[in-house]
């Protein structure tokens, strides 16, 4: 179960980076700036940003204060780093005024953003279950145990190598029911840790 659970929010993440490069394509065309002002587009501050001003121009006939309410809203406390990013929105010039290019633009990245909020939601649903399902692991401890395992990755579930690793480490309990809390070093010689290779590459794939 746990298995299937990570493969299946490994493809949710990948659907996310493919619509987060898409619709990074659609603002640079029309609304380069969203880029910076709207945060990170994996995330549901960008989708709330884009979903209340798809362009420039509403954006500048804001004011102030609902701008800066919005960012106080998403966590945004620096009032020097709100200020800024106002004074940015005041004084920005748009990329284009062709109607056509930013109407038929705003129409993409509305049916974007809709979709990467359905795939937010259900990647956060699917962390739930997993860390659930993790905490229950009899070696759940032993695993985040391993060099690798955190703190950059809050869940050894989550782990790139964790389809060889839980597959090997369950069935290994067998042999070692006469001490289910021995020496942890030894399990984890027993276990296997992941090849620091391994882990070096997967760790710059890691959503």
């Amino acid at each position: 179960m746990l298995l299937r659970l990570v493969e299946a929010r490994r493809k949710l993440v990948n659907k996310r980076v493919r619509l987060t490069n898409e619709l990074t394509q659609v603002l640079k065309e029309y609304f380069p700036q969203a880029l910076q002002w709207a945060g990170g587009l994996d995330g549901w501050m960008a989708c709330a940003f884009l979903t209340k001003w798809p362009t420039l121009q509403k954006l500048q006939k804001s004011k102030p204060e609902v701008v800066r309410r919005f960012y106080r809203d998403h966590r945004c406390r620096s009032s020097e780093q709100i200020d800024q990013r106002i004074a940015e929105i005041r004084s920005a010039c748009c990329l284009t005024w062709d109607r056509a290019v930013i109407e038929s633009s705003v129409m993409m990245v509305r049916a974007l953003v809709a979709q990467l909020r359905v795939l937010i939601e259900a990647i956060d649903h699917f962390d739930e279950e997993i860390a659930t399902i993790y905490h229950r692991l009899p070696d759940a401890e032993i695993f985040s145990s391993f060099p690798g395992a955190g703190p950059f990755w809050d869940l050894g579930s989550r782990l790139p190598w964790e389809p060889i690793g839980l597959a090997s480490m369950t069935p290994s309990r067998s042999r070692n029911t006469r001490d289910c809390s021995g020496d942890r070093a030894e399990r984890q010689n027993q276990s296997g840790s992941p090849p620091l290779g391994m882990l070096q590459v997967c760790q710059t794939e890691l959503p």
